[in-house]
């Protein structure tokens, strides 16, 4: 896989943190509510909780897995660039030492 694929499927990823976030906070409805109801010992305001809880989290848990992917992507992609750069002046400095080589022996 090539490592500049994480900096071109930008919609990609995007798209899969939506659905980990979606599936994530059916499992903390389920908790919340869970919880909620044991303490309550009633539905309707287990419920509520468990709304509230679930607005307020989404919101939280996609902007943090925003931040995260984009410090991610950042990382790959400096590094990615970096090691291109050095490659490319890896190959130039090989290319000069043969050619300073070739030079030396064409003039003998």
């Amino acid at each position: 896989m090539n490592i500049y694929n994480n900096c071109l499927n930008f919609l990609e990823l995007r798209k899969e943190k939506f659905v980990k976030t979606i599936t994530w906070r059916i499992i903390g409805i389920g908790t919340t509510f869970t919880i909620g109801f044991f303490i309550e010992k009633d539905v309707k305001k287990a419920a509520t909780i468990a709304s509230i809880d679930t607005v307020l989290k989404t919101f939280f848990y996609y902007f943090h897995e925003s931040v995260y992917e984009t410090m991610k992507e950042k990382k790959i992609c400096i590094y990615a660039n970096y090691n291109n750069k050095k490659i490319d002046n890896d190959d130039n400095d090989d290319n000069d030492e043969n050619d300073d080589n070739n030079d030396g022996e064409n003039n003998v």
